[in-house]
């Protein structure tokens, strides 16, 4: 394997992390300073730290732009979605492997990035996806969800156009794309994330939750071979007003195979949020 190859570009897509964003790029400034835990990463000039702005309206871009050249920054003038910016950072990364993590991490350490990378440098994988602690101590049940993963760059590079229009499906899509391909699934301890209730005005959780919900459910209706004007009509954003309201959608819909996915999502991630505990409820 060439060295060029075992380069590390990791990627952040940020969109209003004022609360984490800074000790996110610390700890990844930390991991560049000590030239990787692994021994297979020889220098400084190995690690890539990428973060795109993701049209955030809060003090995102201010706290980024402070750490000058420690890291390399990516502002797009708007909020184009996950899929979005995680396809900028691709194109402009050079590093021979990808890591994406999310910006709203607590207690993020250079070893965690070393566990994403490592089966990609030892070639135990070609997919590796991250099973991370919640809030509450257990370990998310469902990494395929995960916005912690890592990737050779090459293999993703035919997919940044479908991927930029993915929003908050990105993971869905990429979980599609890469089925065929080895994936490792680690576990990152001691480590957790920033919960929306946590970052928001609880009066928009219900619309936020909602627009993520019908985003991943679009995905999955595409990449499962419904066409864009099926799916535009099936998940009409005008009509569908309440997770209920997408439940009901999901389970009555005869066009769309393997949504349980959707579903487990949903129920296992929203009822703790909203007093429900299924759609007749």
């Amino acid at each position: 394997m060439l060295m060029q190859d075992k380069t590390i570009s990791v990627i952040v897509p940020v969109f209003n992390e004022e609360k984490t964003v800074a000790k996110v790029a610390q700890a990844l400034i930390a991991y560049d300073d000590i030239s990787g835990v692994s021994p297979a990463i020889k220098s400084k000039s190995a690690i890539e730290l990428i973060f795109v702005n993701d049209g955030s309206m809060d003090k995102s871009k201010e706290i980024l732009e402070s750490f000058n050249n420690q890291i390399k920054l990516i502002n797009l003038e708007r909020n184009y979605g996950k899929g979005f910016a995680l396809a900028v950072g691709v194109k402009k990364a050079t590093g021979g492997i990808v890591i994406f993590l999310d910006a709203d991490l607590l207690n993020l350490k250079p070893e965690h990035v070393d566990r994403l990378a490592l089966p990609l440098l030892i070639n135990q994988a070609d997919v590796v996806l991250a099973k991370i602690s919640s809030t509450t101590g257990l370990f998310d049940p469902f990494p395929p969800f995960s916005g912690q993963r890592a990737y050779w760059r090459k293999d993703l590079l035919p997919h940044l156009k479908q991927i930029a229009k993915t929003r908050y499906g990105v993971e869905v899509y990429l979980n599609n794309a890469f089925k065929k391909k080895k994936t490792k699934t680690v576990k990152l301890k001691d480590i957790s994330y920033l919960l929306k209730r946590q970052k928001m005005d609880l009066s928009l959780l219900p619309s936020v939750y909602l627009k993520q919900a019908l985003e991943i459910s679009k995905t999955i209706a595409r990449v499962n071979g419904m066409s864009l004007k099926k799916v535009k009509s099936v998940f009409d954003d005008k009509k569908i007003k309440s997770i209920k309201n997408l439940l009901i959608t999901v389970d009555q819909s005869q066009d769309i195979k393997d949504l349980k996915g959707v579903r487990k999502y949903i129920m296992s991630h929203l009822p703790k949020y909203f007093k429900f505990k299924d759609k007749n409820e």
